[in-house]
């Protein structure tokens, strides 16, 4: 069968992601694709976070019942931008991102 890939968004660009809050990105599925790539931005306002935003990427075999695959985390620097990529392995057949753990301001972020 023949692979598919198309840029699939999780989290929208220049999504806010409140201090101690949680955003949770939409889960993409997989099915037809030999793995992928994640790209993510975490950006910190004028005022850097106390504790730096972690982005969590998982997995799932089902869509419903997802397992931690990689995390990175963001630095606490003002007005700077984190960047990351997560490799999918082939067997993926759906993933999903978050952006967690940032402490007393606010972040962007963005994942697709």
């Amino acid at each position: 069968m023949a692979s598919s890939h198309t840029l699939k968004t999780y989290i929208t660009a220049a999504t806010s992601n409140a201090g101690s809050a949680t955003t949770t990105g939409t889960f993409q599925t997989h099915t037809t694709a030999y793995g992928g790539l994640i790209t993510t931005k975490v950006t910190n306002g004028g005022t850097g976070p106390t504790v730096g935003a972690t982005v969590n990427v998982y997995t799932s075999g089902d869509g419903t019942n997802f397992k931690l695959l990689a995390s990175a985390l963001a630095g606490v620097t003002s007005s700077i931008a984190y960047e990351f990529a997560f490799i999918l392995p082939a067997g993926a057949m759906y993933s999903r991102v978050d952006v967690t753990g940032n402490t007393v301001q606010a972040v962007t972020c963005e994942a697709f």
